[in-house]
């Protein structure tokens, strides 16, 4: 499978989230009504994604998050059971998994399927997989595949729910690819992509793969120091310096990007993640066109 696009937005996030009215101004002419900060920052992402390129209107959309849009379900819940009322009809209606996939087809004009997808592990890798596997079965000429999460204040509760450390570095992002099956006018391929069940697969994915030509490597922060070592000396590689914005589960996404818009002659990425028990692992090897 081939990107033809990409484009985001990420920053990190320090005592509060900072304003996206300026951002959101630039990438759809106009603001954002009654959007909430999950919908705005997977509107730009997206809009910066296809800024510039002629896509089908049947094209699909389909978002991964590893929370999902916390800032809507917390005025619901807050209102619910502090308050002792009825929620706000549009709140209501947007705590629906895939309000923010509606709001990204409707401001960029797409009428094709889409699709959400949560998990505070693998959002990223679980989504593309999905893309993927319908871009192969022809379920959609193209897909605008993005991964999403917001903060929301208070900053120390929202460490909280993320269970992270209270002096954990918060960021958010927002981290959109335009795939398709044709390798015209894309920026990359995605060549291999696998789920792996140990760690003894995953030193066999790497075996049977000769990595000849000046790669970099980039690892999820799950992945153990030990694995990392062994698999960059595997690849013949080194490992992509990459500017990681702060803490958010989804924050994955941002590696394709970075390495498609970053200016070096190594035309290859090795990218490898796990989940926090480390018995599952995700590679997957993107080639520059």
């Amino acid at each position: 499978m081939y990107i033809r696009a990409c484009g985001d937005i990420a920053h990190p996030v320090g005592e509060s989230p900072p304003d996206l009215k300026q951002s959101i101004i630039e990438a759809i002419g106009q603001p954002a009504r009654r959007a909430s900060r999950f919908m705005q920052l997977a509107t730009i992402g997206a809009s910066r994604c296809l800024k510039g390129v002629d896509v089908s209107r049947d094209t699909a959309v389909y978002l991964a998050s590893g929370r999902g849009d916390l800032e809507i379900i917390q005025d619901v819940l807050e209102q619910v059971f502090r308050d002792g009322q009825s929620p706000k009809p549009l709140h209501f209606v947007n705590t629906v998994s895939n309000a923010a996939c509606f709001q990204v087809a409707k401001l960029l004009g797409l009428e094709g399927r889409s699709s959400f997808v949560c998990h505070p592990s693998f959002a990223f890798e679980n989504t593309l997989r999905l893309a993927l596997a319908d871009l192969a079965a022809g379920n959609a000429p193209a897909i605008l595949f993005g991964t999403v999460d917001a903060v929301v204040a208070p900053i120390d509760i929202h460490r909280v729910r993320l269970g992270v450390s209270p002096d954990t570095s918060l960021g958010e992002g927002s981290h959109w690819l335009l795939l398709q099956t044709e390798s015209a006018n894309a920026l990359a391929q995605i060549a291999e992509f696998k789920r792996l069940e140990s760690l003894d697969a995953l030193r066999r994915f790497f075996k049977q793969r000769a990595f000849s030509e000046p790669s970099f490597v980039s690892f999820g922060p799950g992945v153990a120091a030990a694995v990392r070592e062994e698999l960059t000396v595997a690849t013949h590689s080194r490992e992509f310096p990459f500017a990681h914005h702060g803490h958010y589960d989804s924050a994955a996404g941002a590696i394709i990007p970075a390495f498609l818009g970053s200016p070096t002659e190594n035309r290859q990425l090795v990218y490898l993640n796990t989940d926090a028990r480390g018995d599952v692992y995700h590679a997957m090897v993107v080639n520059r066109i």
